[in-house]
């Protein structure tokens, strides 16, 4: 059987243990982590992009197509994190990647006394971002972290260096975009601190600043003035 004094101690060790366990646990998650200068991580992410078409109204409408319609179609994105720290509420990002959409356009059309039909043509685009973002963050509470961003970026659009194929047909005389964009980009999130890593969840929008219209001079084209894109994408980072 156990002496007294000897239950005693393992009862008071017992109670200590007990005591500690909420002290431990309150310590915070990589304590220096947001003191770095500058640290690395990566990004995946789902978007939704679509070309913004605005029409001439000073063009008369054609006995072709009197209307076009462009609507989100889904993508993804990867990219790899450079995080500077400029001070305790802001960082400087940059975050180059590779972004897969897919843009649909829906054109309206009548051919003389024939009934209106919808055409629709979906442009597969691949496009590598440089991107540079201003992190603006809140001050940290427990394991969380809140944060605002803005930012530019210029995406060049890699499919448009495919060769054209020898045979013409007649999804050639749709309207086509630029391979050059800039875009401004608005977003929030929040960083989530974890034992060994870090990550966020982050809602962008992207707003072209580029008219991405190349007229093609025939009925497709005839009518419209300016495209700029449109982007909303849900990314998690890991760093």
């Amino acid at each position: 059987m156990l002496k007294r004094k000897s239950f005693k101690k393992l009862c008071l060790l017992f109670l200590f243990s007990l005591m500690a366990v909420p002290a431990i646990a309150d310590i915070p998650n990589l304590l220096g982590y947001d003191r770095k200068r500058l640290h690395f991580g990566f990004l995946l992410g789902y978007n939704q992009m679509l070309f913004d078409v605005k029409l001439d109204p000073n063009r008369p409408v054609s006995d072709t197509v009197y209307g076009i319609n462009s609507y989100y179609a889904p993508g993804f994105n990867v990219g790899i994190i450079a995080d500077l720290r400029l001070f305790e509420y802001a960082n400087l990002r940059f975050n180059p990647g590779l972004s897969f959409s897919q843009k649909t356009i829906e054109y309206d059309l009548k051919m003389g006394d024939a009934m209106p039909e919808i055409r629709k043509r979906q442009i597969e685009s691949v496009y590598l971002d440089v991107p540079l973002e201003l992190k603006i963050r809140s001050k940290r509470w427990n394991e969380v972290r809140p944060y605002v961003l803005t930012g530019i970026i210029y995406s060049f659009d890699l499919a448009s260096l495919r060769k054209p194929q020898n045979n013409i047909n007649e999804e050639d005389d749709y309207a086509k975009a630029n391979p050059h964009n800039f875009a401004y980009t608005v977003g929030v999130g929040s960083d989530f601190y974890l034992s060994y890593f870090k990550f966020a969840v982050e809602l962008k929008m992207s707003f072209g600043l580029s008219n991405l219209f190349v007229d093609e001079s025939n009925i497709y084209t005839s009518r419209i003035e300016r495209i700029t894109s449109r982007l909303f994408s849900f990314t998690v980072t890991f760093e």
